[in-house]
């Protein structure tokens, strides 16, 4: 299922990368406002984070790791980069694939693969993590992390929409119930995981697709339904399936649909 029919390459001023070549910088878009009656409409069907395992294509194995998920996401050569991080953005680290521990938890990833382990800032300063060095868009990743009203601060549109709302009460709840949605939509989610804390991150496929406007409009929609804006940028960092926040909670894969995964997600024998 694709978004479009041709592949893209994003506009705007290039950047030289370490080891040769260059690779056009993203185009600035202006992103609508999370609309509050959008997202009401989009979880009123009630469903929430105890209903999205059963509705995965795939039985989800407890004994899959990381590294399996990143496998069947990305496909990735031996030789290709991967940016990973164990706590916040100041800790990633751009390694080849082939050097990534089978046993690793990170919290962290970049959700595309990189072509290079450092990359040139337009200054000539050098960087584990920049958007020129993101080979291609794979997957954009919707988060919603929808905030619950300050005890005794003013009511806040989406604090009023999980109070009137008879199934969908918390952060959590909401934030499963704008993932159902989009599989309801039928759009290519390969993976939705819980972030450890209240969100949640739903991969969405972009590399069967050759035209980064396609993806942009379907981001667009998603950020008036509540995702966060900051996800377009090519070297976001996410939360990594099956990692563990640096504060040690768990982010577990709630939903797994391997149709829109590069690779194979290997069965497990016990």
């Amino acid at each position: 299922m694709g978004l479009s029919k041709n592949f893209p390459t994003s506009a705007g001023t290039e950047v030289l990368q370490e080891g040769g070549g260059s690779l056009p910088l993203m185009k600035k878009y202006n992103w609508p406002k999370p609309d509050v009656s959008l997202i009401a409409q989009a979880t009123e069907h009630g469903r929430g984070f105890d209903d999205l395992p059963g509705r995965s294509p795939v039985r989800l194995d407890p004994c899959h790791t990381p590294m399996h998920y990143l496998q069947a996401l990305f496909d990735p050569d031996p030789k290709s980069y991967i940016c990973i991080a164990d706590g916040g953005p100041q800790t990633a680290c751009t390694i080849p694939w082939e050097g990534f521990d089978p046993s690793w938890r990170p919290a962290l990833v970049v959700p595309s693969l990189m072509n290079a382990i450092r990359g040139k800032k337009p200054n000539g300063d050098t960087s584990r993590r920049l958007a020129s060095m993101v080979s291609r868009r794979l997957y954009i990743v919707l988060e919603t992390d929808f905030k619950p009203d300050d005890p005794g601060a003013a009511p806040t549109p989406i604090g009023e929409l999980m109070r009137n709302n008879p199934h969908l009460t918390t952060p959590k709840e909401l934030s499963a119930g704008i993932a159902h949605y989009w599989i309801d939509q039928g759009w290519p989610v390969a993976l939705v995981l819980f972030s450890g804390n209240k969100s949640l991150h739903v991969w969405i496929a972009t590399w069967q697709d050759e035209d980064d406007e396609a993806a942009a409009r379907m981001f667009a929609y998603a950020t008036a339904r509540g995702a966060d804006a900051s996800h377009w940028t090519l070297c976001q960092l996410i939360r990594c399936p099956e990692g563990r926040r640096e504060t040690g909670e768990e982010q577990p894969v709630l939903y797994c649909d391997p149709r829109f995964m590069l690779g194979e997600l290997p069965v497990i024998d016990y």
